[in-house]
């Protein structure tokens, strides 16, 4: 939290003034509303595109299927390209809706069918209703939120507006940046000439010793690594402690453009600064051989302790014991990695003291504390016995030592099991039953038709839509490894999968008979084995644009035998539709199998993988069956 600012966090789908928050004190109201709100959305989303995907249907029974399936993956590489375009120029979500909603409409209005209008007024509801219905978050204790302009980059919605330290609103300290509704950081002026005019010096002090002034009482180093920089904090602690070069490591454009804009100190415009725009873990990777006086993560991401966090976020690569173990290799002699944490669970400090005690192995145990009625951890290794005396002498601060917690039964974070905010002892009801009630509400919807409509050549796609994404989605997390989790490289993860497709079934077009499907199968079940046991990080060992384009190549193999099996399969299927529609709906089934990931690693994706696609094969073996006896 930062000096002066008070929040207050509302576990919504609105902030606590739509509606009032007396309307809606009781958490089983809430909830019942979000619900509510929840399968409104849904139900706009799935009538919008099933208007789509039924003229999309009708226009795949026009053409012969691989073709028209030719036509939809060059679609969809132009719909990737789009979105990076949009993201790289930070653009809003009503120009995103608008990119989107105009080509659907357009698809609606060509559509001779009796449901266009009930389509578009679906249409019209699912483009205005998010740009009009405000989103949950933190409401802001002043009145200058009101005053807060609005901002995107590729990841966030950010508002920015000014943060006073007094009661009478003349002492500016800096700028209070909200992400999503929010608290994320503030920019704050921490600089010795502010805080000895401040009319808070003493609350100031403690604050800025606490928060990033610390590691300097034990270290006086010259080169400094920040990862996570934020709009500069941590960098303008690392120059006024007498840094002379810090590498500032920030993974979000539009926060780096905001702390050389914004920041009261201005210390991403010092020529000791260079910053850098690029994932904290892959940047590690990139640049094996440099060494620091001083490593520090600072605050990273927002550290909301998200109840459905199952996807990998921004920071967890970083913390993982693996991330961790980089980071201490980029720690030269006698240097200290230093990790501030913010941890509003018990089981997140667990995790991390876990993670870095793994790292540090047995040659040095990390040094855990935090200030009392804080939540900011310091963890840091390796710590020299000097060290570990002015840490002790912090008690009279008001630190307390945690170096011996007892981490027992906390899984530690790994890149096999990234999940650094999911309590895995913690079984979320909710969120299972709104997936099986979707499942059935899907089912009673399509079941009798899926049901008139399955034979084993059908199944086959479907069983190939299940393995595909599964082996998609495990791909593109592997190669954040690599290449970090930002969005251009999701963009281009995305981009490069369906080139792959792509040539695959220009591949069968051209070739049909080529290529058999025994062949295929078993050079896709080697290379998916071969890839689960290769790691694929490793591939950086031999430079970054060597390894990286061997570590992409390496795990687009896989991907290219799928579409070459799933081309030879489709271009057989005598009504498009109904084979795309089987398709896709094992897709769905893919994607829900993700979340097994959370379980029992990514890793165990490809293994999923491998079985589902053993089941396709046993269905082609089944249409064989049956192509003999008839």
């Amino acid at each position: 939290m930062a000096p002066g600012m008070r929040t207050q966090i509302s576990f919504s789908w609105w902030d606590t003034t739509h509606p009032p928050a007396t309307a809606l004190s009781d958490v089983t109201s809430y909830m019942a509303i979000s619900l509510v709100v929840f399968f409104f959305f849904i139900t706009l989303i799935a009538v919008t595109f099933a208007a789509i995907g039924e003229k999309l249907g009708k226009l795949f029974n026009e053409f012969k299927p691989l073709e028209a399936y030719s036509i939809d993956l060059i679609g969809s590489t132009l719909g990737i390209l789009t979105f990076a375009v949009l993201s790289f120029f930070c653009t809003p979500p009503a120009l995103w809706l608008a990119v989107g909603g105009i080509p659907a409409a357009w698809i609606i209005l060509k559509d001779q069918n009796s449901k266009k209008i009930p389509a578009i007024f679906a249409l019209v509801l699912a483009v205005m209703v998010p740009l009009l219905v405000p989103s949950r978050g933190v409401v802001g204790a002043d009145e200058f939120n009101a005053q807060a302009r609005t901002l995107w980059s590729p990841y966030h919605r950010f508002e920015v507006s000014p943060i006073f330290i007094d009661k009478n609103k003349k002492e500016l300290i800096g700028q209070n940046i909200t992400v999503n509704k929010a608290f994320f950081q503030e920019p704050l002026n921490l600089s010795k000439d502010y805080i000895d005019k401040s009319s808070r010096k003493e609350f100031l002090e403690d604050f800025a010793f606490n928060q990033y002034n610390l590691p300097y009482e034990l270290i006086k180093p010259k080169r400094v690594l920040v990862l996570g920089s934020g709009t500069g904090n941590d960098v303008a602690a690392a120059l006024r402690h007498g840094a002379e070069h810090v590498d500032a490591v920030e993974i979000d454009p539009l926060m780096a453009k905001l702390g050389h804009e914004v920041h009261p100190e201005k210390a991403y415009n010092d020529p000791r600064v260079t910053v850098i725009v690029n994932d904290g873990r892959a940047f590690l990777r990139q640049n094996p051989d440099l060494k620091y006086d001083l490593v520090l993560t600072g605050l990273l991401d927002s550290h909301t302790v998200a109840g459905n966090s199952l996807s990998v976020r921004l920071d967890d690569y970083v913390y993982t014991a693996d991330g961790l173990r980089d980071a201490l290799n980029h720690v030269a002699p006698g240097g200290l990695l230093s990790i501030s944490y913010s941890a509003m669970e018990d089981y997140l400090s667990k995790r991390i003291a876990s993670n870095l005690r793994i790292a540090a192995g047995d040659t040095t145990k990390p040094i855990i504390f935090k200030k009392r009625e804080t939540s900011v951890w310091h963890l840091m290794a390796p710590v020299t016995p000097e060290q570990k005396q002015k840490i002790d002498a912090l008690a009279s601060k008001g630190f307390e030592d945690f170096t011996n917690m007892d981490t027992n039964g906390v899984r530690p974070s790994t890149d096999d099991w990234p999940f650094l905010y999911l309590n895995p002892t913690v079984f979320d009801p909710l969120y299972l039953g709104v997936n099986v009630l979707v499942l059935a509400l899907a089912w009673l919807a399509c079941g009798k038709r899926i049901r008139a409509n399955a034979n084993a050549s059908r199944w086959q796609l479907f069983f190939l839509g299940s393995g595909f994404l599964l082996l998609e989605l495990s791909i593109i997390d592997r190669l954040a490894l690599v290449f970090g989790t930002t969005w251009l490289v999701n963009s281009i993860c995305i981009l490069s999968v369906l080139i792959a497709i792509i040539l695959s079934n220009m591949a069968i077009i051209k070739k049909p008979e080529l290529f058999k499907p025994k062949i295929l199968y078993a050079g896709l079940i080697a290379t998916l084995a071969l890839t689960y046991f290769t790691p694929i990080e490793r591939f950086t060992s031999i430079g970054m644009i060597v390894g990286g384009s061997l570590a992409a190549i390496f795990s687009a193999i896989p991907i290219f035998f799928a579409g070459l099996i799933f081309s030879g399969s489709f271009h057989r299927e005598k009504t498009p539709s109904v084979g795309l529609a089987f398709n896709m709906l094992g897709a769905v089934i893919g994607g829900l199998l993700e979340y097994v990931a959370t379980y029992t690693g990514i890793r165990s994706l490809l293994l999923i993988a491998i079985v589902i696609y053993g089941i396709s094969f046993l269905c082609l073996l089944k249409i064989k069956e049956s192509q003999v006896e008839s």
